[in-house]
């Protein structure tokens, strides 16, 4: 599909596309489309992959060629099947839904290093939707696609069920309200709902004192490891003035909290490597064991004395 413009774009990457499936504008016996898109760099060009099959959203400009760019709706094939749905729905003429998204699960990877996985798509999930004293509801189909038809205007509400042991965010570690959306009647909107696992574990960083240590960065690891991750490849906070930290969706397993995991010494910071509860003994390491969702708290990590950094 593409649309018509008479602004300028900058492009400098030609690309020769071959179409399997034509949308918007172009003809039905079109087999092949010359892209321009940007080189990269910050220029908001598309890394188009020789082989590889996108959803592409061009738009036609003045100088009569074809240009994408990544804020258009462009995207690789398996991150686009809920809009190729609706577009093969329009190029029917079967209707389509006023709202269609995808529910999914974007679980953090247990092993070593708390990365968070390509998200899951979620089957058979009731979804609700609530405006205007009314509640409209559906469930996903086998894919994690859930589809509404027919609702009227008005200021939307996502109620979903949530399978046990998941909370709805839009970002890590933040908690937010429903999600809410604004839908205009007869207008297809697509809106993707994000679970997460619900496990945390707060608690403080403090001296040997008790007093907390603020603006100090905290790791989480799988425990039981034989050798530590780097540093830059653990999942970690920074806590606040307050010494405070929490680490949010974490799945069941044991971990092990840490502070300075390469043990480097600096003046503003000359404490050695620390492991929950306060040793720098990684075997005397203590274990925090989560299932299911477990929200533990008063996890405290008190650093024992100070030592001086090499010289």
């Amino acid at each position: 599909m593409f649309q018509s413009s008479n602004d300028n774009f900058i492009n400098s990457r030609k690309v020769r596309t071959q179409v399997l499936e034509p949308f918007g504008g172009l003809a039905p016996g079109v087999r092949e489309v010359v892209l321009f898109t940007g080189a990269g760099g910050g220029d908001c060009g598309i890394p188009f992959r020789p082989g590889e099959v996108y959803l592409i959203d061009a738009i036609l400009w003045k100088d009569g060629r074809l240009h994408v760019g990544a804020c258009s709706a462009t995207a690789r094939i398996d991150y686009a099947d809920v809009a190729l749905q609706v577009l093969r729905l329009r190029s029917e003429g079967r209707p389509v839904p006023s709202l269609i998204g995808r529910i999914q699960k974007r679980d953090r990877s247990s092993v070593e290093v708390l990365g968070l996985r390509v998200p899951g798509s979620l089957a058979h999930v009731r979804i609700r939707v609530k405006a205007n004293g009314k509640v409209y509801e559906t469930r996903a189909d086998a894919d994690g696609i859930y589809e509404f038809y027919d609702l009227p205007s008005g200021h939307y509400e996502f109620d979903p069920a949530l399978p046990p042991d998941t909370t709805a965010s839009w970002y890590l570690q933040r908690e937010l309200t429903p999600d809410q959306l604004e839908l205009k009647a007869g207008i297809c909107h697509q809106h993707d709902i994000s679970l997460f696992t619900g496990g945390s574990i707060s608690g403080r960083l403090l001296d040997q004192a008790g007093k907390p240590i603020p603006h100090t960065t905290v790791y989480i690891v799988s425990a039981g490891a034989n050798v530590l991750p780097k540093a830059s490849q653990v999942y970690w906070v920074s806590e606040a003035k307050n010494g405070m930290f929490k680490f949010d969706h974490v799945p069941t397993g044991k971990y092990w909290l840490i502070v300075n995991p390469e043990d480097s010494l600096s003046a503003g910071f000359p404490y050695h490597r620390t492991f929950y509860p306060g040793t720098t003994d990684q075997n005397l390491a203590g274990t925090i064991e989560l299932n299911g969702g477990d929200e533990i708290r008063n996890a405290d990590i008190r650093l024992q004395r100070k030592s001086e950094p090499p010289k």
